[in-house]
């Protein structure tokens, strides 16, 4: 009796519980702790609901249902729980059932907005306009500050038969009356430089299989990546091909989906947008109101919504043509407008699965079939009279509707009565719902002929009409919304489709109709008359895309207010009150003379990348190719390239796909879910890898790939850069290439820290393979690192702190290096300089040539200041081969996070190498905090008699050298840093700056070590911090008993041999992956600079070549989910407090609670604004097109 009575109150907590889970961002465990709470609690009416909320978001409608149902059942009246079921309903087209549900939570509660807004959208289903704006406006009176009613006024009145230009357009023009700005006139601090790199942003909901995505996707990669850095804000996370192929492009790809306002304005901001294009307009997933508040010194209006004006006065511009916005029309939009001299848009086709266009229907049915796939909401009275009246003129006639909404009956029912009262039987009617979209293209044929809506026509419907060879007959109507189709038949080249009224709408359907065989040659030329016309020509709409773009910043630039802009048909551009076009200001181009530093070497660059890195950046790969200087193969096993046909006629690249290097025997290449995952190595099992690795890496389907040896390459003469990602089995590239790789002059390996397919290379692999064939490691390039927290996580709070992969670069050995000619050398400079801006090794390199050259090299980078360019992330990311190193920290949202593990006793810990001289060690605050019981190692005298002085009651101190228990030599070194047992590697030293004088030995003694197992002082260890200069695997090997439960080590790590025989963090790295450990993260990653150059006076901080650093391991997935009660506190009290891993941090406490009980919420918890306070209220949702 006693746990029945306690249940409701646990499982209030549970749900408690989960609600948050859920907004932090994490769903699935979040659905984990409501079913909980339901097991102790059956009828816990608020977890049913909150259960269905998530089901519903994730568009689980059958599973959100059930709930959604059951809470109403227990709690009849509670009007948040009838919206959640009623938007349910509607989501399942249940629309009868939907509209009476909400109804009831409208009259329960009639000043709540969102049960008359969500009505409304029942209603608009239903094709009853007139009751859906009567909702909307009740929604609105209810609650006049709610964009989303409003928002959906504007666009049902677009729908409606009898609504005029003239009424629309002054509803459109109240928005900004009735929604001000919530902030004074934004400033803004960007350079007004007309010849920068323009940094776009794009918003939106339909970066996918969306008439967004198939609008814009080919112009944009049309677009010269060195005139724009295109930013997408996607508003869902919903992501297919499309998505994958705009992701190709961006310069940055984010979710915004679960931000606030306010938060994605802060982003916008942040990423210094010069231009931001509005893809949503009043439609589903908009963010009008950060967009009226504005997000950039530009705003523009484009595809997405775009029915009329906007009303945002904050919109400076938009993007149409003289068909969608004819003469006369300016001043009814409050934004200039862009009349390009085609269409509007570019068609993007689909990428190759598109059916055959089949012989006419009509031929072999005997009778006409009409159709229109549009949007039913599109349907009304007045078009279904129109049509009735075409299918009495044409006997036996067929009408072939095809939308969403018809999978609901009642839908069905309204229609076929409507034609019905025009005369028009139920069995000349073919209505169906959705399909995938190669069925619904391949539907069409099975009509002849296809009939465009009124007033709102059809758009992306048009173009795939006329992709599947059916021609469409189109009135305009009053508004933007109403002109799409005729734009684009119009700039395919049929204008003779566009009528005036419906009696020439109803001939030019019967004259179609009259003539079977001049319809069925249309029928078969439709297709190519689109593709080659302006509509599909995605180069020609870049070209113009980028001078529009161009010239209103440029205008902008100049102080002038935003004026129309007009193209002529040669794609000069004028802004209205010019006499004269644009004299567009170019950004510079990549040049590698010109005034600058003259390069002079015989024969192109060679380069052969394996996985086609190279090709997927954009940005980079023109760049290199415009200095004519590179020669590039690349191989494409998994077809990642988008649009490869853009390389077919260059002379400088040869693009290989469904090939890969390898050993020269076939190959499987292992396609799935997510396309960057697929590789010819297979993806580990399910239960090795986070449940988003184990879903991205869902293998879908296997083909078979055919590899090549690099050795077996004919007409190989040179390759000077390999390219080889973590997609391949790298080793095996690497063993068959001995032969080809022997003057290779840069080795660049993807190498995967985290593993997600089997046989991938891992650093130390790889590094001893280069070491015995003359390369040394250099530094690592494009560092990746993942985040423990899920998706919805808001970006402001989404940090990522393990490191997951990285670019590692190798160049020929210091002994090869002497034996490069002088071209080689010229060529390894060369690609140094223009590809990785590493200014001080390029220097180095060339002074072996010339140190007139190398002068004169220097004198350049000097003046042209690009060193410091290599330094900044934004530089970096514009990187070709995916952007410098950044640390975890520059990439990171600083987070303010307090935690409460309540540890029970101190953490124990040992630092080897406790010399003051690197000032405050990691745990020295909780020492002072008396969390700590520290044992620390210092053998120089004068440095442990600091430390015992300095020393508090937790603090004890050996004098002891650590390391195999043998007799060493100690090198005291000029500087006190460099003292090791280790003798410095001067012939290395001498390359730099600085260490030939820190590195030198002043005096040698004979020290005896001792081994860590042997030392009864120090026992249990949880946290071991290390750096004796190059001395440490030793004491890793020496420590095996002592260090097999420990939770952190932080190791110093060189990637240099500084000193004779020292082994390199490969070593290291393969030692703990040995003993169930994996790295973290890298720390104080310390750069030197090559001697000769001074950079800004000092030798201190070098530009690109990796020294050392501290690497952080942690115990492996597997030896964590083994941990005890007090490791598990410690381990997050460690990563958590000490390393600011908050991400990891949770992901530690989430496991403490599912092995301890307790709250992971309690023991940790972020303040700001990172949870979605709206996610618990039934959604908004809006109307599409």
């Amino acid at each position: 009796m006693e746990a029945q009575a306690r249940a409701p109150e646990d499982a209030e907590v549970l749900a408690l519980q989960g609600r948050i889970t859920h907004q932090l961002g994490d769903p699935d465990q979040a659905l984990v702790r409501l079913k909980q709470a339901l097991e102790l609690s059956p009828g816990y009416a608020k977890a049913h609901h909150y259960v269905g909320y998530i089901y519903y978001t994730q568009s689980r409608f059958d599973q959100a249902l059930e709930h959604a149902e059951r809470a109403c059942e227990l709690v009849q009246d509670d009007v948040d729980m009838l919206n959640t079921l009623g938007n349910v309903l509607l989501q399942r087209f249940e629309y009868e059932r939907a509209r009476d549900v909400l109804e009831k939570a409208a009259n329960l509660a009639p000043d709540n907005y969102l049960s008359w807004n969500n009505l409304g959208n029942v209603h608009n289903a239903l094709g009853n306009l007139d009751a859906g704006l009567d909702s909307y406006h009740r929604a609105h009176r209810a609650a006049p500050s709610a964009p989303g009613p409003f928002s959906n006024l504007i666009t049902t009145c677009h729908y409606h038969p009898s609504k005029s230009a003239v009424e629309i357009t002054a509803l459109c023009k109240q928005w900004h009356d009735t929604f001000p700005p919530a902030r004074p006139k934004s400033t803004f601090n960007i350079e007004r430089v007309a010849d920068k790199r323009l940094r776009i942003g794009l918003i939106s909901d339909g970066f996918r299989g969306h008439p967004v995505g198939r609008m814009i996707t080919s112009a944009l990669e049309q677009v010269a990546p060195e005139q724009m850095a295109l930013f997408f804000y996607s508003t869902n996370n919903v992501s297919d091909g499309i998505t994958e192929r705009l992701k190709a492009i961006a310069e940055r790809w984010m979710s915004v989906q679960p931000m606030k306002d306010a938060q994605v304005t802060e982003q916008v901001r942040h990423d210094e947008i010069d231009i931001l294009i509005d893809l949503a307009g009043h439609n589903a997933g908009n963010r009008v109101m950060a967009v009226a508040d504005r997000l950039a010194p530009l705003q523009v209006k484009w595809v997405g919504g775009l029915i009329n004006t906007t009303g945002v006065e904050a919109i400076d511009y938009l993007i149409s043509d003289a068909i969608e916005t004819p003469a006369g029309v300016d001043g009814d939009y409050v934004e200039k407008l862009i009349r390009l001299p085609d269409d509007y848009i570019c068609y993007v086709p689909p990428n190759g699965y598109e059916p055959s266009v089949q012989p006419l229907p009509a031929l072999e049915n005997g009778y006409i079939t009409l159709g229109c796939f549009n949007n039913a909401t599109k349907l009304n009275d007045v078009v279904l009279e129109q049509w009735a009246g075409i299918m009495h003129a044409l006997p036996g006639s067929r009408l072939f509707l095809k939308s969403m909404q018809y999978q609901s009956q009642e839908r069905c029912r309204q229609i076929r009565d409507t034609m019905a009262s025009h005369g028009v039987d139920h069995e000349r009617l073919i209505i169906e719902g959705p399909s995938s979209h190669v069925d619904l293209l391949d539907a069409y044929n099975r009509v002849d002929i296809a009939l465009d809506p009124w007033p709102y026509s059809g758009g992306l419907t048009t173009c795939e009409a006329f992709l599947m060879g059916v021609p469409v007959v189109t009135l305009p109507g009053p508004t933007f919304a109403g002109r799409h189709s005729a734009t684009h038949l119009a700039n395919a080249g049929m204008p003779e489709l566009v009528v005036h009224s419906w009696e020439e709408y109803r001939e030019r359907a019967l004259e179609l109709a009259s003539d079977l065989e001049s319809l069925s040659i249309i029928r078969q030329h439709l297709r190519q008359i689109l593709l080659e016309s302006p509509v599909c020509d995605a180069p020609r709409f870049a070209r113009h895309f980028t001078t529009a773009m161009r010239a209103i910043w440029q205008r902008y630039c100049e102080g002038k207010s935003p004026a129309a802009l007009t193209f002529d048909e040669a794609g000069q551009a004028t802004f209205d009150g010019d006499s004269q076009p644009v004299a567009l200001v170019e950004p510079e181009v990549m040049e590698s003379d010109e005034g600058r530093f003259r390069w002079s070497f015989t024969g192109k660059v060679i380069v052969l990348d394996n996985g086609a890195k190279l090709m997927q950046r954009s940005a980079g790969i023109y760049g290199l190719l415009k200095l004519g200087a590179f020669g590039v193969v690349a191989f494409d096993s998994a077809s990642r390239v988008t649009n490869p046909e853009r390389f077919a006629t260059s002379e400088d690249v040869q693009l290989l796909p469904h090939a890969a290097l390898g050993d020269g025997q076939p190959a499987t290449l292992y396609a799935t879910l997510d396309p960057a995952a697929s590789a010819t190595l297979e993806p580990l099992p399910a239960e090795r890898l986070s449940p988003e690795q184990a879903q991205s890496t869902r293998v879908v389907t296997t083909l078979p790939v055919n590899t090549v040896t690099l050795d077996s390459i004919e007409g190989l003469d040179s390759l000077d850069w390999l390219v080889l990602d973590d997609r391949h089995d790298a080793m095996a590239i690497l063993e068959h290439g001995e032969q080809a790789l022997k003057d290779t002059l840069l080795l660049q390996v993807r190498l995967a820290f985290q593993p997600t397919h089997q046989h991938q290379p891992d650093f130390a692999q790889v590094s001893h393979w280069a070491s015995r064939h003359g390369f040394r490691f250099y530094r690592f390039n494009d560092e990746h690192h993942r985040s423990q927290l899920s998706d919805d996580v808001p970006a402001n709070h989404r940090q990522a702190t393990e490191l997951e992969s990285a670019d590692a670069l190798f160049l020929p050995s210091y002994e090869r290096m002497t034996t490069l000619s002088e071209n080689q050398r010229t060529k390894l400079a060369f690609i140094l300089d223009v590809v990785f801006r590493a200014k001080d090794v390029a220097h180095d390199v060339l002074h072996a040539v010339s140190p007139e050259t190398a002068k004169r090299y220097m004198a350049y980078s000097t003046q042209d200041k690009l060193h410091q360019a290599s330094r900044s992330e934004k530089s970096s990311d514009q990187s070709v081969t995916g952007g410098g190193h950044r640390h975890a920290a520059s990439a990171t949202p600083r987070l303010n996070v307090s935690y409460d593990w309540r540890l029970n006793e101190k953490i124990h810990v040992v630092d080897i190498g406790a010399n003051p001289i690197d000032g405050e060690p990691p745990y020295k605050a909780h020492l002072d905090r008396g969390m700590v019981s520290l044992v620390g190692f210092e053998p120089q005298r004068q440095a442990l008699a600091k430390l015992n002085a300095m020393k508090g009651p937790n603090e004890l101190y050996l004098p002891y050298a650590v390391g195999d228990g043998k007799p060493t030599r100690l090198y005291l070194c000029q500087a006190p840093g460099m003292t090791s047992t280790l003798k410095p590697n001067t012939t290395l030293l001498n390359h730099f700056q600085g260490y030939p004088l820190w590195g030198k030995v002043n005096q040698v003694e004979v020290v005896d070590t001792v081994r860590l197992d042997d030392l009864g002082e120090v026992g249990q260890i949880d946290w071991l911090k290390i750096d004796i200069q190059g001395g440490e695997l030793t004491v890793f090997q020496n420590a095996e008993k002592k260090l097999k439960d420990t939770l952190v080590i932080q190791t110093e790590v060189n990637f240099i041999h500084l000193y004779e025989n020292q082994p390199l963090f490969a070593e290291t790295d393969q030692w703990m992956r040995d003993h169930g450990f994996m790295l973290h993260t890298l720390l104080e990653e310390r750069k030197r600079l090559y001697a000769p150059m001074v950079l800004g006076g000092q030798i201190h901080q070098g530009i690109n070549q990796l020294t050392t650093a501290d690497a952080v391991y942690i115990p492996t997935f597997e030896r964590m989910e083994t941990l005890g009660c007090n490791a598990l506190k410690k381990l997050g009290v460690i990563v958590g407090e000490v390393y600011q891993s908050h991400d990891l941090a949770m992901k530690i406490a989430v496991l403490f609670e599912k092995k301890f009980g307790g709250s992971a919420a309690s023991i940790m918890g972020m303040e700001g604004e990172g949870s979605n306070s709206s996610a618990s209220k039934p959604p908004i949702s809006h109307m599409g097109s």
